[in-house]
């Protein structure tokens, strides 16, 4: 009865399966005990009745269960359709989107058939999860992400129903549609308005397909995605580039509207006064594509796809995209904090009334709260506040404030690249020491296939884009460097990273779940954000052990030991910073690098805590 409701067309009687699927739980608890009691009947079951069967294609290979397993995997079932069925009723597409994250990456995986379903209820009929328009979720999206200014999406629903398909159409019968549409307002500004209202239901019927196929690719298996996200990543460049011409006519507009208000501008002053043009629609593209393009370098280390050698150019190209993706956000941070909400008047208020109404309330002020009255509190950097700032006019100038979703967006970038930036200076040192080599033997011996070749073979799929910057061979050379430090020495800054990261992690988890947007999955989330957590630790222990290697001791000496050869130069620099990570080729890669007597150790990877960040050790020294 479960499985017939779950797969009722557009989600129809999905809500009837949670009772069915917890008794199937209840059933399979009291068949697992009473297992042991029954006797085997020889015969009933042959595990190569697949092989008789009439098929198109040859038998493929089944993996026989033992009974343990086998339960196992059906209670995992049932708690994944369960999972489905409770975010049916999705309330923003933050935790719809935050549930499809943690629903694929979750451990075990999920098994294929609560897969499959996830992808039929996510999308029928132009309906997200069997309830709500998928251009109404993807305009959410835009407005979650970005907070562009409110009459932006006014008229949608209208506009969209007389626009219906706008997205497959050319800009002639664009045009055709546009002139079709009867004005809503009869004045000049209504009028300017409608223009970007119409464009950006236009653009919002393009960006559904991306949208949707990003959010069908979570729940499919990891190879799978892996495959799919190649393809996606260029899904959004072509967006990307359409929504700089939808940006282009936006500002266009909104020139229109503010010299129709305000008049020209002719003074040079009064022009450097206007405030930047906001760029919407490309920002929220950019920012998923970045996203994209880091789930995507991430996959093949939780498939196992890369060699020893390879991790550090692929963390190096990971810290990369999340460095673009950290500084995208922070810009549309800035931008929404720069707008203008809009201008109120200040009521005046009569203190000898506010003083005997609020004796009336029965509170009375201590003489520590009047003097706190007396001062005036400067204005809030924090962006979960709004600032406000009097004027001359009686008026308040507020400013608006970015939501819940774009701070999550980017403490999680934050976190991610301080793990991701620990992990590569981690391999940093221990190729510094010796101990991890960017040329194994297998590769030297080959002409054609240098490291060099293997960068180009592995980042082909991001090499035709037009932004964020690819990392080249050269700068991931720079970066392997670290500014010529000691091996030691980097791993004291790695360590650095490691306990920014746990300390910012501490400070998700004791977020609630409305707060950080996970009510689909709070359990996933915060089983995810401990992971994370134990990275950090283990990593740090890891470093210390590190800091007591034989070679690396030894590296430090003779480092320490040129310096003092050296003429004394200016005072030691600072600590090593972003900059110095990402780029600026330095001297000590010119020199010769000291012969060490210490034995090599091999270095041992542990992705015990995370499938995306290991903890990075060295075996004991062999006898």
């Amino acid at each position: 009865m479960a499985l017939f409701q779950v797969i009722a067309p557009k989600c129809s009687q999905y809500p009837q399966a949670g009772p069915q699927l917890e008794a199937m739980r209840t059933h399979i608890s009291g068949l697992k005990a009473t297992h042991a009691l029954g006797t085997e009947v020889v015969g009933a079951f042959d595990h190569t009745i697949h092989r008789q069967l009439v098929a198109n294609t040859p038998p493929r290979a089944i993996a026989l269960l033992n009974f343990d397993e086998t339960i196992e995997q059906l209670v995992q079932m049932c708690t994944d359709l369960m999972s489905i069925g409770k975010a049916l009723p999705f309330t923003d597409t933050a935790n719809l989107v935050n549930f499809f994250i943690l629903f694929g990456s979750q451990k075990p995986a999920p098994g294929a058939f609560p897969r499959s379903i996830l992808q039929t209820v996510l999308y029928e009929d132009r309906i997200v999860m069997g309830s709500r328009k998928v251009e109404d979720v993807v305009r959410e999206s835009i407005q979650e992400t970005v907070s562009p200014v409110s009459w932006i999406f006014d008229n949608f629903d209208v506009l969209q129903t007389k626009l219906g398909g706008a997205g497959n159409t050319t800009p002639a019968s664009e045009f055709q549609m546009l002139e079709s549409i009867p004005e809503l307002a009869e004045d000049n500004i209504s009028s300017y308005k409608l223009r970007i209202q119409t464009n950006v239901v236009m653009f919002v019927e393009k960006a559904t397909k991306p949208f949707v196929d990003t959010l069908q690719i979570m729940g499919q298996n990891t190879s799978r995605q892996r495959r799919n996200l190649r393809k996606i990543v260029q899904l959004w460049e072509t967006l990307q580039e359409q929504a700089e011409v939808f940006d282009a006519d936006v500002h266009a507009v909104l020139e229109e509207l503010r010299i129709h208000q305000l008049g020209p501008t002719d003074d040079e002053y009064g022009a450097l006064e206007q405030p930047a043009a906001p760029f919407y629609f490309v920002s929220w593209v950019y920012h998923l594509k970045l996203w994209v393009m880091e789930w995507l370098l991430l996959l093949g280390s939780e498939l196992e796809l890369y060699s020893p050698f390879e991790y550090s150019m692929v963390y190096a190209y990971v810290d990369s995209v999340l460095g673009a993706h950290s500084q995208h956000l922070q810009r549309i941070r800035s931008i929404i904090q720069s707008e203008v909400i809009e201008p109120e008047p200040v009521v005046p208020i009569d203190p000898i009334l506010t003083k005997e109404t609020h004796e009336e309330s029965g509170i009375k002020d201590t003489s520590e709260q009047k003097k706190k009255k007396k001062k005036k509190k400067k204005p809030s950097a924090s962006a979960t506040t709004a600032t406000t700032t009097p004027t001359t006019a009686g008026k308040v100038i507020e400013y608006a404030k970015p939501k819940k979703t774009l701070l999550m967006w980017q403490y999680l970038t934050s976190v991610k690249m301080q793990l991701t930036r620990g992990v590569f200076l981690v391999l940093a040192s221990l190729t510094k020491a010796g101990h991890l080599t960017t040329t194994p033997p297998h590769i030297a011996s080959h002409g054609l296939n240098d490291l060099e070749t293997l960068f180009a073979h592995r980042f082909r799929a991001f090499r035709l884009l037009s932004s964020p910057e690819a990392l080249t061979f050269e700068n991931f050379l720079s970066r392997v460097d670290c500014d010529g430090l000691d091996s030691i020495a980097i791993l004291d800054y790695a360590n650095d990273y490691f306990s920014e990261a746990q300390r910012v992690l501490d400070q998700l988890l004791m977020l609630s779940a409305t707060e950080a947007e996970v009510l689909l999955c709070e359990d996933a989330w915060r089983k995810d954000i401990k992971n994370m957590i134990k990275v950090c630790i283990a990593s740090k222990i890891g470093i210390a052990g590190l800091q007591k290697d034989a070679r690396m001791l030894e590296l430090r000496k003779s480092t320490l030991e040129a310096q003092k050869r050296k003429p004394a130069a200016s005072s030691p620099g600072p600590k090593l910073t972003t900059a110095q990570i990402k780029s600026s080729p330095s001297s000590g890669s010119k020199a010769s690098a000291p012969v060490l007597k210490a034995p090599v150790r091999k270095v041992v990877f542990e992705w015990k805590y995370h499938s995306w960040w290991p903890v990075v050790t060295l075996a004991p020294p062999s006898s």
